[in-house]
């Protein structure tokens, strides 16, 4: 019997060998971080028979070589890409030391990069909600802390009856009105409220106030972040979201200066370079 993670599964059927990488062995439940190797006593209290797992390796450690299961990648290096957020991260260029990705969809995942923590250091990040685990590059572990905060801006959209071609103007609008209070709550939640609506509201003092609260929620990741490795150095932020004037703003105000990415499918971007790095064609 042997666990493999879908992409680990794939490269393996494409006639690669079974590895675990890093970066999706750390959500496991199974992963020793510190000793980067299997933890004895999760797999001893979850049942798990012995030589369930492979070796785990870095994300872009070659895994040998494209069989006859898709010809035309004959001979090509098989090799994992790692987590979908810490993939992204690469794709956006957002993996030195203290750098962190804003990556704003539906789901807003801010991910820093980080030196290798030590167990106080994990135990108050997980203490504070913040996920530890290794990178999708070598000897970097990162900090992840997620909110459905593209979620619940949608739900507001629609409540303002604003379809995509109306968002434009009310960013824009939302820009020279005050949220008077109004605050968004339930960002993590299925269903989101709004509390706190005065006696004269419109879709602009709405939006600005929605937005006013998801990026309240930002810097609360990012101080718990900072809690455990000290203050960032570069933000970087992409996604949907980030596209509205408004948002940039309001994001600015809170979290601080920021580059914009417009890396096209940043996760499938980072793969492509964690391959290329497999394959020995980039550094």
């Amino acid at each position: 019997m042997r666990w493999l993670s879908v992409g680990e599964w794939v490269v393996h059927r494409l006639g690669g060998e079974q590895g675990a990488e890093l970066s999706l062995a750390s959500r496991t439940g199974w992963l020793d971080l510190h000793a980067r190797g299997w933890w004895d006593e999760a797999l001893a209290w979850s049942g798990a028979p012995a030589g369930l797992l492979p070796e785990p390796a870095f994300a872009g450690t070659p895994l040998g070589h494209a069989g006859d299961a898709l010809p035309a990648a004959r001979g090509a290096v098989l090799a994992v890409g790692g987590h979908d957020h810490l993939s992204a991260a690469v794709g956006a260029g957002a993996v030195g030391e203290g750098d962190v990705l804003d990556s704003w969809g539906t789901a807003e995942a801010y991910v820093r990069a980080v030196a290798p923590l030590d167990r106080e250091q994990v135990a108050q990040a997980v203490d504070d909600e913040i996920m530890v685990g290794w990178h999708a590059v070598p000897d970097r572990q990162n900090l992840l802390g997620a909110m459905r905060s593209g979620a619940a801006l949608g739900r507001v959209l629609a409540l303002l009856g604003v379809g995509p071609e109306g968002r434009d103007a009310l960013e824009r609008a939302a820009l020279e009105v005050d949220p008077e209070g109004i605050e968004l709550i339930g960002l993590n939640d299925y269903r989101v409220g709004l509390v706190n609506i005065g006696a004269d509201p419109s879709p602009a003092i709405v939006w600005r106030a929605a937005l006013e609260s998801a990026a309240r929620g930002g810097r609360d990741l990012l101080d718990r972040m900072a809690r455990v490795a000290g203050p960032h150095t570069r933000l970087v932020m992409a996604g949907g979201w980030s596209e509205g004037i408004a948002a940039r703003t309001v994001k600015e105000a809170h979290i601080g200066p920021f580059e914009r990415s417009h890396a096209v499918f940043m996760g499938a971007r980072g793969a492509a370079l964690t391959a290329g790095r497999a394959a020995g064609l980039v550094g």
